[in-house]
């Protein structure tokens, strides 16, 4: 049911391309920060994170933890609702679209100022955009933006983006955070150090942020879509699971994202602590250095693929708490193909092995050409849902066939920057990450994660390419007519699964756990946190 409401969701936004759209005339459920009866507003929200915020200068933010941290400063012109995962207004009030796809008018909010008390008008968002796609920026996903030709002011509140080529998903790409509209006046005098001074429009203003540590937001009393209900939210980096969930029992933390199920279950018994389940947008995986010895041969690939019992690892050490990945990206977006998977085959994984010239040695390793089977597998520790437990079965796996893995573990924002280095620089075989998709449009994943133009330091960490598959991704997002984009989307994900660039492994379910007392926190489903209705129930609670 999810699927099939993500493709007419989707579907609407992609007809809409070939129309003049009023955005608030479709009857979008537009959310205010409004409190029930009787609640006075107040408090302070304790959050709990896998990992430490990272950048928060919105071009540079690259993790789905930290993104849920920004949007809460900084805003876009259009949005997704927690509540629905629709598209609706935020600081553009209506927009239109030409007749041929390629001209956006986005008529602005007016009243609306930065917290520093800089307009907000057509001009900030011309220098935003800018910004993110001037080459000297280095922004990350600049090139998500890469299909706008020019930024032109009308007026004040009036702005006009005109496309190179129509783009299906260009509507859902504004309400990512390469599209956030900062405060000019603060990036100019911030500069280089903009990240820990960042300033935007949104309901709550930035007070503190600890590099490595923690990040402090106060409530925007003027924010134009109302007052907060609390008054302050404090995230901060808590890796070790046990940890973050002790905290969450003794009251020291009101929310924690990543919540183990083993922990799950037993909390479900807690009057003091609620569990969330949220239907997530991103697929986990193994990436494979692809143009190294010994991945860059697909007969290894296909082989690890094989070797590994995804659906034991789901069951017993996931509690069900996952999906298996049956494609490279996520089943609850528009495009998705179930592909199907590499079963757990063990057999058939040495064989592929001995297939491309290795060898099984007496002492239970493969070795080609006197060398063994030995591969580094680096993860960010605690980043993910069970993630040492996991990849120590996955290392089990694969030693069962022959092959050795040394798992690494690292702080986040190290593994981060490891993983990140060019070809030439990269010495990196193995790796854990996780795709997370919005908007809910397989264009994104599938860009980011396998076209060969987001090597790293971008998504695409192991370095795949394959020029069919670079043909089809952009055909896709070319292509208005939604029954030829599944077509298209559908030859790319068969590709993709054959080639195994990827171990691919499931789609988690997100997992949070808050106080009893706290209401309305909303776990996106590509893993933001979002905040902006929340409230305490008791005033008794901090």
């Amino acid at each position: 049911m999810f699927f099939r409401k993500a493709i007419t969701r989707m579907q609407g936004i992609i007809i809409a391309v070939i129309i003049i759209v009023a955005a608030v005339a479709s009857g979008i459920a537009y959310y205010y920060l409004t409190l029930p009866k009787g609640i006075p507003p107040g408090g302070t929200l304790k959050i709990g994170l896998p990992m430490a915020p990272t950048t928060l200068d919105s071009p540079f933010t690259l993790d789905s933890a930290t993104i849920g941290i920004v949007e809460r400063i900084v805003e876009k012109l259009v949005r997704y609702n927690p509540k629905t995962i629709e598209l609706e207004p935020a600081l553009a009030e209506r927009w239109e679209i030409s007749p041929d796809g390629l001209v956006y008018t986005f008529y602005l909010r007016k009243g609306v100022k930065f917290h520093d008390g800089t307009p907000f008008n057509a001009t900030s968002v011309k220098f935003n955009i800018e910004r993110v796609l001037d080459p000297a920026t280095k922004a990350a996903y600049s090139f998500y933006l890469a299909m706008i030709k020019s930024v032109d002011v009308v007026d004040d509140y009036t702005v006009k983006i005109t496309l190179k080529y129509p783009h299906a998903p260009f509507l859902g790409r504004m309400a990512v955070m390469v599209a956030c509209i900062n405060s000019p006046t603060a990036v100019k005098e911030w500069g280089k150090d903009y990240a820990l001074h960042v300033v935007g429009t949104g309901p709550y203003r930035l007070v503190k942020h600890v590099p490595g540590g923690e990040v402090e937001l106060e409530a925007n009393k003027d924010y134009w879509g109302g007052r907060p209900h609390l008054d302050r939210v404090i995230f901060m980096g808590v890796p070790e699971a046990a940890t973050r969930v002790m905290m969450l029992e003794a009251g020291n933390l009101d929310v924690v994202s990543h919540v183990p199920p083993r922990d799950a279950e037993r909390l479900k018994e807690s009057k003091d602590v609620k569990i969330l389940h949220t239907t997530g947008t991103r697929t986990m995986f193994i990436g494979l250095n692809v143009q190294r010895e010994p991945f860059n041969d697909i007969r290894v690939r296909q082989a690890v693929n094989y070797a590994v019992d995804k659906k034991t690892i789901i069951s017993k050490i996931l509690r069900d708490a996952a999906k298996l990945a049956e494609a490279p990206v996520a089943p609850n977006l528009f495009g998705w193909y179930k592909v199907g998977v590499y079963e757990y085959d063990p057999i058939k994984a040495k064989k592929l092995l001995e297939e491309a010239g290795w060898k099984m040695g007496a002492d239970g390793i493969m070795y080609k050409d006197g060398k063994p089977f030995e591969v580094n597998l680096h993860y960010g520790a605690g980043r993910y849902m069970m993630d040492a437990e996991v990849l120590e079965a996955v290392q089990s796996y694969l030693k069962a066939v022959g092959m050795k893995v040394n798992l690494i573990p690292m702080e986040w924002a190290a593994y981060i920057d490891f993983t990140g280095k060019p070809l030439k620089e990269s010495t990196v075989q193995m790796f854990l990450l996780g795709l997370a998709v919005l908007p809910l449009d397989v264009d994104y994943g599938l860009d980011i994660a396998f076209h060969s133009t987001k090597w790293a330091p971008g998504f695409n960490r192991g370095f795949y390419k394959n020029e069919r598959v670079d043909e089809l991704i952009e055909l896709g997002a070319k292509t208005v007519d939604p029954n030829e984009r599944l077509k298209i989307y559908k030859e790319a994900q068969e590709i993709i699964m054959k080639e195994a660039p990827h171990i691919f492994l499931y789609h988690e379910v997100l997992i949070t756990g808050t106080r009893s007392y706290v209401k309305e926190v909303y776990q996106e489903p590509p893993e933001r946190m979002n905040v902006d209705l929340a409230y305490i129930e008791k005033s008794t609670s901090s």
